[in-house]
């Protein structure tokens, strides 16, 4: 499986709620490894610096997760 190529696809798939469990397992398990930390940070970085009207559709409660992650991210280099 080539991670780079399908995991842009699956985090707006994630981000518009229409991702399956396993697709989410496959999403959750690229972000959390080290190897793909800039790839996660940049996706990321994106969602959460756009305008909210511009940004996929979201909520507070999902831009406040992605904030955290980013912060776990930036913290742990």
């Amino acid at each position: 499986m080539n991670y780079p190529e399908i995991i842009p696809s699956l985090f707006r798939k994630y981000l518009s709620n229409e991702c399956t469990p396993e697709e989410v397992d496959v999403l959750l398990h690229f972000m959390e490894q080290r190897e793909h930390e800039q790839v996660s940070s940049y996706l990321i970085e994106k969602q959460v610096n756009q305008p909210l009207s511009v940004a996929y559709p979201t909520d507070y409660a999902l831009r406040y997760r992605l904030e955290q992650r980013l912060q776990n991210i930036i913290k742990d280099k």
